[in-house]
């Protein structure tokens, strides 16, 4: 079953208890686990997204979310990224 605006899809049904409402207030996160995060040479933000086993890079001016690193690509769970100083991209992993 999946509710709108769900991230997640579940087998059984739920419910709330008696009394009790639930609202979302913000519309899902793009990113999954987000952790490390950089200002590339390129001005946008790099995520190491930990339980999304993927690292990308956000346009801070028009929002648009890249994927960098794919999940099911040589990155199994990155913690943090980093530049060098030629600008290339280092990533720590916390599984592999």
């Amino acid at each position: 079953m999946l509710l709108p605006g769900a991230r997640y899809t579940s087998a059984t049904s739920t419910s709330l208890a008696e009394g009790w409402s639930l609202e979302r207030l913000t519309p899902p996160s793009r990113l999954f686990g987000a952790n490390g995060l950089r200002t590339g040479p390129d001005g946008r933000v790099y995520v190491a997204q930990v339980t999304g086993s993927q690292i990308s890079a956000i346009d801070v001016g028009t929002g648009r979310l890249e994927t960098i690193s794919a999940k099911g690509g040589d990155i199994i769970a990155p913690d943090d990224v980093a530049f060098g100083p030629q600008g290339d991209l280092y990533a720590t992993e916390v599984m592999d």
